[in-house]
């Protein structure tokens, strides 16, 4: 597992980051004290003092409860593991499957939660399985990659690496490729687990490899993005960051983006390795960058997710969340969820980088949120994978601005329903609006007491809603 940092109080309150930090929450809070003061003058009107009391609190519970967290009703389920989900989910007919730090790798139904098997390793699982064809391709601290059945988790094939392996495997053309922190890249017989070749690099691989058109991309503790035959392992070409390079690589139209400790996002040209852009970032980037629709998407320690132009590496946006941002990001139905060491899955605009929901967990979120049918998994550092319903999540103050509109249209038609049917009432209720501030006064008008009129139309009766 890849230490966590620290990032210093200077830059998370400087002038740039501190209001977007508390941005959301501020709204939702304004929001509920708009909704309370319509209730307010509301009940000034109508109610008791007792009753005002009464449906004061009561209004202020559903505000806190619906508008604080809007997203957690949006969970459709979470069930418990004996330890840290830093894993990533992969989602197969059906099937969730993930490790976890207490050794385990689960297989879990994704409809209800309920698990389909565990199998025991002899090391925390932090590396994130792959299927394919039926088996389940995964790596674990005591140094093994293991391949097992998907269907029963029975093991089928063990091979034991130099280090741990916190590096996930990738499978392609029969071979598995992956990482372990002895510095190894190794490549794998996928129906034996007989190594084929192994390239060393001087220092922990915890990238996950890419393959494409024969070569396998993967970047290294030592500061270097590696370029290697995918059928000999033969050295191809090797790119130099300036920290260690444990985000894993992605590629898309002859380009390779990678993140580095540096703090910058890379592009690299797929056939020499020549950078073509980089850019930089406030915090180290551990978190592997997404590509779609012409947009890198990608974390930073400095709590951003950034939006990039795939092709210039200008920031296109990039919005802050609670705590460093490791995780990956996935980008679906013109959205990008991603996780937060602040322990919230964010659902963000992929266009303009607004938060449109966020659902909060028990502990910090390093794994990767995976979408299948409509539904978001990840893991959380409180032990539990989640299922999340992606289509659902309110934006925040959602039902405060519902309550707010329905009260205020309450009041409205109450009092000009009032001042209709009675003239007494309708002087009464001006005298009210006076009190709530509702009534502007002309600056001519005489000191003292002053006949309210009895229509609504009134030029000494202005509403200011």
């Amino acid at each position: 597992m890849v230490a966590k940092r620290e990032i210093s109080i200077s830059a998370w309150m400087s002038a740039e980051t501190l209001p977007n930090l508390f941005a959301p929450r501020l709204v939702v809070r304004v929001l509920n004290l708009a909704t309370l003061w319509a209730f307010l003058a509301w009940a000034r009107a109508r109610l008791s003092a007792n009753h005002r009391v009464l449906g004061l609190v009561a209004l202020w519970a559903a505000g806190t409860m619906f508008c604080a967290h809007p997203a957690n009703a949006s969970i459709l389920w979470s069930t418990a593991t004996g330890g840290a989900v830093d894993s990533s989910p992969s989602v197969v007919n059906g099937v969730v499957y993930i490790g976890s730090d207490d050794g385990r790798i689960s297989a879990l139904d994704a409809t209800s939660g309920s698990f389909v098997w565990q199998t025991i390793t002899a090391g925390a699982v932090d590396s994130s399985p792959n299927v394919v064809n039926g088996v389940v391709y995964i790596g674990s601290d005591d140094g093994r990659v293991s391949a097992l059945n998907a269907a029963t988790g029975q093991i089928l094939w063990q091979t034991l690496t130099g280090g741990a392996v916190n590096s996930s495997p990738s499978v392609v053309n029969g071979v598995v490729y992956i990482g372990s922190d002895d510095g190894r890249i190794s490549a794998l017989n996928a129906a034996t687990g007989q190594i084929q070749w192994q390239t060393l690099t001087g220092a922990a691989v915890t990238s996950t490899p890419i393959v494409v058109n024969g070569v396998v991309y993967v970047g290294s503790g030592n500061g270097s993005l590696y370029a290697l035959s995918a059928t000999t392992g033969v050295v191809q070409w090797t790119t130099s960051t300036g920290g260690a390079v444990d985000s894993s690589p992605t590629a898309a139209n002859g380009v390779v983006y990678v993140g580095s400790d540096d703090g910058s996002v890379y592009a690299l040209d797929a056939s020499t390795g020549a950078i073509l852009w980089k850019t930089l970032t406030g915090g180290a980037v551990d978190s592997s960058p997404r590509v779609a629709n012409g947009i890198v998407y990608v974390g930073s320690d400095d709590g951003h997710l950034y939006a990039l132009d795939a092709i210039t590496g200008l920031v296109l946006w990039k919005t802050l969340t609670g705590g460093p941002v490791d995780s990956s990001p996935f980008a679906w139905n013109g959205k990008v969820y991603v996780g937060s060491d602040d322990g919230y899955l964010y659902a963000l605009d992929a266009i303009t980088g607004v938060i449109s929901g966020q659902t909060l967990t028990g502990g910090a979120i390093d794994s990767s949120p995976f979408v299948a049918n409509a539904i978001v998994y990840v893991g959380s550092d409180d032990h539990r994978v989640y299922a999340i319903n992606a289509t659902s999540v309110p934006e925040p103050g959602t039902v405060a601005l519902l309550i707010l509109g329905l009260t205020l249209g309450s009041q409205r038609r109450w009092l000009r329903s009032q001042q209709m049917r009675r003239g007494n009432a309708g002087q009464r209720c001006a005298m009210a609006a006076v009190g709530l501030g509702l009534e502007r006064r002309p600056p001519s008008a005489p000191a003292g007491p002053q006949r309210a009129s009895t229509h609504l139309d009134s030029p000494n009766l202005t509403s200011r809603m």
